[in-house]
């Protein structure tokens, strides 16, 4: 049974500048219009485009959170490995 866990840091580097290129669509929000009176199409609109913003945020977010979540895990097994080559070079 083999107990690797082999993790391509290349990778996880190119992922985390991905999602670095990514958080540049918060720049891209734009206040969502507002309206008074103009009837039912134009509620729908407004209300469309209150849940494209809320997209949006989501989006904003989840890309966020991946990017913090792969920098930590690239973090974590990059020290974990300096640690154990430095532990077998000591023997």
């Amino acid at each position: 049974m083999n107990n690797n866990i082999d993790v391509n840091v290349q990778a996880l580097d190119n992922a985390i500048n991905q999602l670095n290129r990514l958080k540049q669509i918060n720049s891209l929000r734009r206040k969502v219009p507002t309206t008074q009176g103009g009837g039912k199409v134009v509620n729908e609109i407004e209300r469309l485009a209150k849940e494209f913003d809320q997209v949006h945020m989501d989006m904003v977010k989840m890309i966020n959170s991946t990017q913090l979540f792969l920098v930590k895990a690239r973090n974590a097994y990059v020290s974990a490995d300096t640690k154990s080559a430095s532990g077998i070079q000591e023997k």
